[in-house]
């Protein structure tokens, strides 16, 4: 496969978001030749279907070349291409004279990085596979470096006015040398279609994601995603032969990400099926870990995603009743969800939840996305009625009390120690679903004016970063949905939003009128920017009490609104 490289060797003076589009180009052209691969017809095997591993159609009357699986990989072709001599794929670490600054770098990497990124409920790709893998691929270990450059800037400097973008200091020259390093690092896997220069290609691109994210390159980074995506997808299709298969944790830690941006509202036109071996059952009696509990509860969100998506593209009007089909799949997601919930309450003494912090931490975050999944299904068909999240402000109240419960554990000590043990401010920024989207979606979908301004301050109350969500600006949007909406309606009674972020809501409180459907917006989108000095720009719509669409459209600069 020829792949265009670009001059990179000329990237050390360009600014991050240049050398990101250039990685991301460089994916898609990767995707691009997956895609258009064709049989060569050779024999006695085709040698590009070999290559690919994938199975060939064949030509003529013969059927193929010989390339049936048992005779693809058994066939010298294969055997040649699976021998370390014969591919230019580095398999020594390569970086033998690591400077004093690099090893600075790693070092933060190692003691922080890798301690912050994964959140609380842990990482198999941070905490081992990204590890194994710099130490023997030098575009990982630079790729790593860039990371690491990144993330302690972010840690120092996250409350700080950026300064001049273009204007870099010797810690981003830093991260932008080792991000062009990598990029060059990865040119020989992009000509090398066999399962190691995939596999170094995703990490490298996972790496990736995480730096566009933590820098606020969200357009960059999520277009990294979306090409791994498409990599992942074609990868994990029956084309491609089991001794191609990719590791279990790249996948999850692709799907984990995907999630995140469907929740934002990003790219739902490019909603991918759960990848294969995701896709997990419900034990009988209960959980084994933790994660196992997370990775079931994931899934589940993902098809609530997907029901979601279906009715909006099969309903001809917002009038129109759900399909058979679509109620029938709603019930399933529905009970499926009460098994999970009572097979994890029966497994908290297994999960040491009572005597455990971090498993008891972990079981509140599970609680709080159980009960956010509980409003989403129960409301995922009625696309058009935003009156609905009216029969759930109870749900809304206990999503609201279980992260007060979760702001007063991290106050304390006990659990502070146990979850950062070094003293640090508590994951100041992590690559994993934390608090965030619960409260972010409280905010846009519960009406109730006492509820909606308690989330958003739980949300700003702490500035930090979880992937694609940033707190500040999640902050900022349902702030300015909630004004869209509102306007003047409660001009005549007297409100008192300056209460404790720890204070529950009294009866009094939550005793407003309701607002009338015809001020509520519809189908929130946001347009992320690129740049933490570019406006974000809110897309949403409203329809008038003559039944016609108000398509509202804002922009607003996150750094002047606090």
């Amino acid at each position: 496969m020829k792949i265009n490289t670009f001059a990179l060797t000329s990237l050390s003076d360009a600014p991050f978001r240049d050398i990101g589009h250039q990685f991301a180009q460089l994916l898609s052209e990767i995707v691009n030749e997956v895609r258009k691969v064709k049989c060569d017809q050779g024999w006695p095997a085709c040698d590009r279907c070999i290559s690919t591993g994938r199975v060939c159609d064949g030509y003529g009357i013969w059927g193929g070349g010989g390339n049936a699986y048992y005779d693809r990989i058994t066939h010298p072709k294969v055997l040649a291409r699976s021998t370390p001599m014969r591919h230019p794929i580095p398999t020594s670490v390569g970086v033998p004279n690591i400077t004093p600054e690099e090893q600075g770098y790693l070092e933060w990497f190692l003691r922080r990085s890798v301690v912050k990124l994964p959140g609380i409920f842990g990482s198999e790709f941070w905490g081992t596979l990204v590890l194994q893998t710099s130490s023997r691929e030098p575009a990982v270990f630079h790729a790593v470096l860039a990371l690491s450059a990144v993330h302690k800037r972010d840690v120092f400097e996250s409350d700080r006015p950026r300064r001049r973008y273009d204007i870099l200091d010797e810690q981003e020259q830093f991260a932008l040398q080792q991000y062009t390093k990598a990029i060059v690092g990865l040119k020989p896997y992009f000509s090398a279609q066999i399962k190691e220069s995939l596999r170094t290609t995703l990490i490298a691109c996972l790496v990736f994601v995480s730096l566009e994210f933590l820098h606020g390159h969200y357009k960059t980074g999520n277009i990294h995603l979306h090409y791994g995506l498409k990599l992942v997808d074609y990868y994990t299709s029956p084309f491609w032969p089991s001794y191609y298969s990719i590791d279990h944790c790249i996948i999850e830690t692709f799907a984990r990400l995907q999630l995140q941006v469907q929740m934002l509202g990003l790219n739902t036109e490019h909603i991918y099926s759960i990848p294969r071996g995701l896709a997990i059952d419900i034990p009988t009696t209960k959980f084994h870990t933790v994660t196992q509990a997370r990775q079931k509860l994931d899934c589940l969100l993902k098809e609530i995603f997907h029901l979601t998506q279906l009715r909006r593209q099969t309903a001809l009007s917002q009038e129109d009743p759900p399909s058979h089909e679509l109620l029938k799949a709603q019930s399933h997601i529905r009970a499926q969800l009460g098994s999970w919930f009572r097979i994890l309450t029966a497994s908290i003494v297994d999960l040491r939840v009572q005597t455990d912090t971090i498993a008891a931490f972990s079981y509140k975050f599970l609680s709080i996305y159980h009960t956010m999944a509980g409003i989403m299904v129960e409301t995922c068909l009625e696309t058009g009625r935003e009156s609905i999240f009216e029969d759930f402000t109870c749900n809304f109240a206990s999503l609201l009390a279980q992260a007060v419960d979760i702001q007063q554990a991290l106050q304390s000590p006990t659990t502070s120690n146990a979850i950062h043990g070094d003293g640090a401010a508590p994951f100041s920024s992590i690559a994993d679903i934390g608090w965030i989207p619960p409260l972010y979606y409280t905010a846009l979908k519960c009406r109730v004016h006492r509820i909606r301004v308690h989330a958003i301050k739980l949300i700003s109350s702490k500035l930090h970063k979880e992937g694609i969500w940033d707190s500040r600006l999640a902050g900022c949007i349902a702030r300015e949905v909630m004004q869209i909406e509102e306007k003047d309606f409660y001009r005549d009674f007297q409100i008192d939003d300056e209460f404790s972020i720890y204070e529950s809501p009294r009866a009094e409180d939550i005793s407003l009128p309701a607002l009338p459907e015809q001020y509520r917006v519809n189908e929130v989108k946001v347009m992320l920017p690129d740049d933490p000095t570019e406006k974000v720009k809110l897309i949403c719509r409203r329809q008038g009490g003559d039944g016609n669409w108000e398509i509202i459209s804002k922009e607003f600069d996150v750094r002047e609104m606090n």
